[in-house]
């Protein structure tokens, strides 16, 4: 699965001996395509219902059209930021996709990881009407922003300070960063969640008898200061291509939702 759409936007103005002072946008649309009945378990969990089955039109309860079943489906994690810097606050739209069919009592919520390990809390996101898709498929969405409270950024902050008195390849480097706090306090993210690494997405409601879900499709707006000092190293800006990856949970069966962000990845843009 590939992200159909990424786009980094950076508007920089670097002033010699003075740091790259930029801001960077990233959007992103991850579509979960749950017509391919081989892949979807690799996908999202939908847990042990027998009742539900993965067919070549989607998530199907194979009942009577008067008939429902509780359906609890997370999908797998994505991740977003940059790989030398995370993001902040996220703003989420999520449409699930059942054809021509209206579904409604679903609830959407989404939660975020610095690093795959420790999760936030569930934030519900609003259902949204929208009258230009009225009659064309699910006339509703769900929508929202991904907060970080401030108060989880404040120890990461007085660490990042500490950090850039060292030397280092590149005093703006989040991910070595991390690895140094980690190195340090190996608990550091059981209790602090300061940043937006990855994404998941949580589905809950009643899929009825016959209305297969084709899929849920996940667009995401992030916004990130580019403040930053230019690598003393050039090999260390090299090392932080691609999306934030400080994925710390082992992918077993033991934890079939985990270490599937990789799926995920974008094209590297040019």
């Amino acid at each position: 699965m590939n992200r159909h759409l990424f786009v980094s936007l950076a508007l920089a103005v670097v002033l010699l001996a003075n740091p790259v002072r930029a801001g960077m946008i990233e959007m992103g649309s991850l579509p979960y395509d749950f017509t391919d009945s081989k892949r979807a378990a690799e996908i999202a969990d939908w847990g042990e219902i027998p009742q539900i089955e993965a067919t070549g039109n989607g998530l199907l309860f194979d009942g009577a059209k008067n008939s429902s079943v509780d359906l609890t489906l997370l999908l797998q994690p994505f991740a977003v930021g940059h790989g030398w810097r995370p993001a902040g606050n996220t703003s989420l739209k999520v449409k699930l996709d059942f054809g021509a069919e209206v579904a409604r009592y679903y609830t959407v919520f989404a939660r975020y990881s610095p690093d795959g390990l420790n999760w936030s809390d569930w934030q519900a996101l609003k259902q949204e009407i929208s009258d230009k898709e009225a009659g064309n498929g699910p006339p509703f969405f769900f929508s929202g922003p991904l907060t970080v409270p401030r108060v989880e950024t404040t120890e990461y902050y007085l660490k990042m300070r500490a950090y850039q008195k060292l030397d280092v390849p590149w005093r703006s480097d989040e991910h070595a960063l991390c690895e140094w706090i980690l190195k340090h306090e190996p608990d550091f993210f059981e209790n602090h969640l300061p940043f937006v690494g990855f994404v998941q997405i949580l589905v809950e409601g009643s899929l009825r008898g016959g209305v297969p879900l084709k899929g849920v499709t996940v667009e995401y707006t992030t916004s990130t200061s580019g403040l930053h000092s230019p690598a003393d190293d050039p090999e260390a800006e090299k090392k932080r291509q691609g999306h934030w990856n400080l994925w710390r949970v082992k992918n077993d069966a033991k934890n079939p939702v985990c270490g599937f962000h990789k799926l995920f990845e974008s094209p590297k843009p040019d």
